[in-house]
């Protein structure tokens, strides 16, 4: 899946960050901006630059999910990756090497405790982060953040390059704290967004299946987001019973990312010829759509960082946490749905079945269409 900008195409904005962390490199350093501005295209572009540096320091590019560290290794040069380690976050907490610069993405998805050990640890950190799109309970705060990285020289980007008009207003409605105080320059195409009352779980699934196996085309994958395993095993049982697939094996919880939890999953949907794998926690590939018609299941958890051409958000219903932890608040799930809402690089499908979820009842007409999926589809 493409999804790494050449340096002769980005904005102003993103160039002039580059430049002034490449030439700044013994300083600190934060990317900010809304979701689909670039942060993490720009923090690659500073890895390419700093590998082709003669006598170039030693750099770790640390981010939060197995899958975005592939999809930062799949952005790199064979010559920066030789130059750069690339690790998930629990990964680089193991390891006892001390880099010269380290380069920090999703920093707001750690903890404070951990930052402050990071910030200790290394001269120069290059981090990025949206705290709107802090999604885990204990992770820091802004105020923590800004004592933590008190020096730090902030890059502020100001293009919206991801979502359209449409997706970043519903977006915005769902989480209004996270809208621009101005107004941002936003990709420019009138694709609305679709959603699909279904008559019952069971069609509303085929349906997405079909339609997201429809869109999927090499360099062009499908993703399906679901707000937990749960429901996204649900997702894989309605379409064994429906395909005659026979009976899927269970969901690893709480294995180590290591492990791939999601593996012999993975291993049974291959084995049936379907267009399905479950990309996360160290399973899937995302160098598998590059040449094949991929629909990846992924929960909203392990989606952060990544985008995706065709995203489909499934049971939305109003019985759904949106954000699976216990005691969920209201805020937690406005801002696990909105990343999930701005996964979307060209197409959105909200569906549900039953009563839709009161997020839904927020979204204005004019930002979608309704989808009607032709029954012998699926």
């Amino acid at each position: 899946m493409k999804w790494m900008v050449p340096i002769n195409q980005l904005d102003a904005t993103q160039e002039r960050a580059i430049s002034d962390i490449v030439d700044n490199v013994r300083d600190d350093h934060l990317v900010s901006g809304f979701a689909g501005s670039g942060k993490t295209i720009v923090l690659t572009h500073v890895v390419e630059r700093l590998a082709a540096l003669p006598r170039g320091k030693t750099v770790c590019f640390a981010t939060f999910t197995h899958a975005l560290k592939d999809m930062v290794i799949s952005g790199l040069s064979a010559s920066a990756l030789r130059n750069t380690e690339i690790m998930t976050f629990d990964a680089l907490a193991k390891d006892g090497t001390v880099f010269d610069i380290l380069i920090a993405d999703e920093l707001q998805d750690l903890k404070a405790q951990r930052i402050g050990k990071v910030v200790g640890r290394y001269k120069s950190i290059v981090a990025a982060a949206d705290f709107n799109q802090r999604i885990y309970r204990s992770a820091a705060k802004r105020p923590e953040i800004d004592v933590l990285i008190a020096d730090a020289s902030e890059h502020q980007l100001g293009e919206i390059h991801r979502i359209n008009e449409n997706i970043f207003q519903i977006a915005t409605m769902i989480h209004p704290d996270a809208a621009p105080r101005r107004a941002p320059q936003i990709r420019d195409d009138d694709e609305k967004a679709r959603y699909y009352q279904a008559p019952s779980k069971r069609e509303e699934f085929r349906a997405i299946y079909a339609e997201a196996s429809r869109l999927a085309v090499p360099e062009y994958p499908s993703a399906v987001l679901f707000p937990s395993k749960k429901i996204m095993k649900d997702f894989i049982d309605v379409l064994a019973a429906a395909h005659s697939w026979g009976s899927p094996p269970e969901l690893e919880s709480n294995a180590d990312e290591s492990d791939g939890p999601f593996d012999a999953m993975n291993g049974f949907l291959d084995a049936k010829s379907t267009r399905l794998q479950i990309l996360g926690s160290g399973s899937g590939e995302m160098a598998l759509s590059d040449d094949e018609d991929v629909v990846y299941l992924m929960t909203y958890h392990s989606s952060k960082g990544l985008d995706f051409p065709n995203v489909f958000l499934p049971h939305l219903t109003d019985d759904t946490s949106l954000d699976p932890m216990k005691g969920a608040m209201e805020d937690e799930e406005r801002r696990l749905f909105f990343v999930a809402v701005t996964r979307a690089r060209q197409r959105l499908y909200l569906s549900f079945h039953g009563t839709p979820h009161r997020f839904l009842n927020k979204i204005p007409w004019e930002y979608v269409d309704k989808f009607s999926p032709a029954r012998r589809s699926y």
